[in-house]
This record gives structure tokens, sequence and C-alpha cells, in this order.
């Protein structure tokens, strides 16, 4: 199945954030993808001005709650009809890899020919036990995660 349609889940929509996709905008690479992004948590508007390091602390403070993850994650797949979606290794998938895992899970089986790759194939460097059900294991896969984040 050729992948055509990738939409990237981050952390957050920071100014990092901001960097990575406009380096994907300018990648000759990807020019033959059309890109979305979704983000794990919404930052408020307070978020996006105070200091990185303490807005993470505040997103870590509130928690992810897994249906809501789950709902969000399901309407952004309902409305863009990615072939792929790339979850980007970031701090949020970090604190919150099962609730993540679990949210993107129920994702799989409302849209069974979605493939998933994390970035980098990070899911088998950290050793994600029992969640080989979600993630898609496929060179082509890979190397657009590789690219895309």
């Amino acid at each position: 199945m050729s992948i055509r349609r990738v939409l990237v889940l981050e952390s957050v929509d920071d100014g990092i954030t901001e960097y990575r996709k406009r380096r994907a905008e300018l990648s000759p690479e990807l020019l033959n993808y059309e890109i979305r992004y979704c983000y794990a948590v919404d930052l408020t508007e307070r978020q996006r001005v105070i200091p990185p390091q303490v807005m993470m602390q505040e997103v870590e403070e509130a928690g992810l709650d897994v249906a809501e993850f789950s709902r969000k994650m399901k309407a952004c797949v309902d409305e863009f009809v990615p072939d792929a979606l790339v979850v980007h290794d970031g701090f949020v998938f970090h604190w919150f890899t099962g609730t993540m895992v679990a949210g993107l899970r129920d994702v799989k089986v409302a849209f069974p020919a979605l493939r998933i790759a994390v970035e980098n194939g990070q899911w088998h460097a950290r050793g994600i036990q029992g969640f080989f059900d979600v993630f898609d294991d496929d060179t082509e896969l890979e190397d657009l995660a590789r690219a895309v984040v």
C-alpha cells in the first residue's frame, strides 16, 4: 500500500514543533506527501508564552486522559483520512506512553488499514511491551517517520 497522506502526532504545538513542520515543508523527500499535524495536548494561551520547562511541567501535572486522547485522535483521523500516522517520540509520549498507546490502539481498531509508526522506530528501542499490535513494522513507514519528524 502506497502512502500519500500522512498525519503527524506531535506532543504540543510549540516553537520546536513549528521548526520541524517548516523543515518537513522544505524537504524534497516529502514533496509527494500531503502532511497534516495533530497534537496530543492542546496548550492554553498562557502555556504558549511561558518558558518551555514550566509549560512541560504543567502538561505533566495535568496528565493525559486515555478516552479524551482516543476521541481526539479518532476525530483527526476521520477528518483527514490519512494512509499513515507518524507519532513523534516527544515529551508527552515519554511521560504518557501507556495512555497514548492505549488511545492509538483504539484508533487502530477503528481504522484497521491505518499504518502507525513511532519516530525512528523508538517502540523497538524503548522496549514497549504488549503494544506490537498498534505499530506497523515496515521499511517504507519507518523511512517516512524518520523524514517527517
